[in-house]
């Protein structure tokens, strides 16, 4: 479900909530988080009941993806980047102290997850990059020379 700033006492403007599991009253508990990509974002918890919204960790993360709720109640999983341009790492955020501990700590980045309903199961989606970046001569475009792998790319103007 996503929210758009339609409550001014939200410090997001725009959430992605997931709803806790353990809550007996389907309102009462949901974790949030701000999508926009280029500043640091925070995992909140909003209590629907009465709109109060706190940050579960001091942890912040760039371009959080999904965040699920452990069967427990007691922690989410949360794919996100530690740095802008950092990997999409899996991340366990507990929600008693706030402790963000990294679950994936390969060169591969995630883009989404899905967790069996005892949570002992995960499947991740990884993406891998096949662009690279080439340097060649405007006059030899024929013998480029391969620079390293790279995720985007930008042309700047010439001084």
């Amino acid at each position: 479900m996503y929210c758009i700033n339609t409550n001014a006492r939200l410090n997001s403007w725009l959430l992605k909530l997931v709803f806790s599991p353990t809550s007996r009253n389907a309102r009462a508990r949901a974790a949030t988080s701000s999508v926009f990509v280029a500043e640091p974002n925070s995992v909140m918890l909003l209590d629907l009941a009465n709109g109060v919204e706190r940050e579960i960790s001091p942890k912040t993360f760039f371009n959080i993806g999904n965040v699920k709720w452990l069967p427990n109640g007691d922690s989410l999983l949360v794919d996100a980047k530690e740095n802008l341009d950092g990997r999409m790492r899996i991340w366990q955020v507990s929600i008693a102290n706030g402790e963000a501990r990294a679950l994936t700590r390969d060169a591969t980045d995630y883009a989404s997850m899905s967790l069996d309903k005892a949570a002992d199961k995960m499947i991740a989606t990884n993406v891998s990059n096949t662009f690279h970046l080439y340097l060649a001569q405007a006059g030899d475009l024929n013998n480029p020379k391969a620079l390293c792998a790279a995720r985007t790319f930008s042309l700047a103007p010439r001084r």
